[in-house]
């Protein structure tokens, strides 16, 4: 179950309600969920006051009590995290020193009480609406991202997993690939890879979407091409689970065949999980025909 933002949890804190909401879903067969995105920025207002914060006693009190509920559903989680308040130099448009070093510390202090708190690892948010684009460089000119990723790491230890949400476009104007060829692209997450990050998500709006704006690169889809130019595991979502049953097996089908040949490792499903808890269940015993259908409305519900 990949992260989606749900807005329920009051200045922050995330109540019994959000914790049913995810202990239902692990109840439902699936694997891993990575919770909606969370601020770890303790300082300034926060954009989306009923978006979950990942400090603090009262939340932190809270998130263990929902990490409990999942592993006894027989389930992994992880949250997604988000910083908010980074602002490029105007002139430069990289990150001042005295900022970058904030931000460093911001992370760690996140990655140190998250792992404290039982999850089963974290996701970073790349870049997002409403979150710091992490490859934006430095004044060094190394991206944020790479620097971040490493300091998590070296807090949380080498087994920890983290895990990097990637967008297939760069945040500024959602039109420009985040690159251009295996260089560019390679040239950005390999440093990551390196850094520190276990699994790649690609955050993209179909899950067979091809790299660089699908200008070349044959049949292969953005997420099986960075597994190759990484060698680590990926996340494939995006458009898998449909209105149409038939389609939708058809999709999973063509998944399964890319999991056997290693070309993919993990898929999310957003929709069907807001829609149906069970949905997973429901697929492993054939019952696929019986999940709820998605619609609009289920976005303002935790059921």
């Amino acid at each position: 179950m990949p992260a989606m933002t749900r807005r329920f949890s009051t200045r922050g804190v995330p109540g019994s309600d959000v914790g049913a909401y995810y202990k239902r879903r692990a109840e439902g067969g699936t694997g891993l969920i990575i919770t909606e995105g969370g601020y770890i920025d303790t300082e300034g207002p926060l954009s989306q006051p009923d978006v979950p914060v990942f400090f603090g006693e009262a939340a932190l009190a809270a998130w263990r009590e929902i990490v409990h509920a999942v592993h006894d559903a027989g389930a992994g989680i992880a949250p997604q995290i988000w910083h908010a308040h980074l602002k490029p130099d105007p002139d430069t448009g990289s990150i001042p020193p005295e900022s970058v070093a904030q931000l460093l510390h911001t992370y760690v202090a996140a990655g140190a009480e998250i792992a404290r708190a039982g999850f089963d690892g974290v996701e970073i948010q790349g870049g997002g609406k409403h979150t710091a684009d992490l490859f934006t460089t430095t004044g060094d000119g190394e991206p944020l991202v790479t620097a971040v990723v490493r300091s998590v790491r070296r807090e949380v230890g080498d087994d920890f997993p983290i895990i990097l949400r990637v967008s297939e476009w760069r945040r500024s104007d959602g039109r420009t690939p985040l690159a251009q060829s295996d260089a560019e692209l390679s040239a950005l997450l390999r440093p990551c890879a390196d850094a520190g990050v276990s699994i790649f998500h690609l955050d993209t709006a179909a899950f067979d979407v091809l790299p660089y704006g699908g200008a070349f690169a044959g049949d292969r889809p953005l997420a099986s091409r960075v597994r190759e130019l990484t060698g680590r595991p990926v996340i494939a979502v995006g458009g898998i689970a449909v209105a149409d049953p038939a389609v939708t097996l058809g999709n999973l089908e063509t998944l399964a065949r890319a999991v056997e040949r290693e070309e993919i490792d993990m898929l999310a499903l957003g929709r069907a999980h807001l829609a149906d808890p069970a949905w997973v269940e429901k697929f492993r015993t054939g019952r696929l025909a019986e999940a709820r259908p998605y619609d609009e409305s289920l976005r303002g519900t935790l059921h």
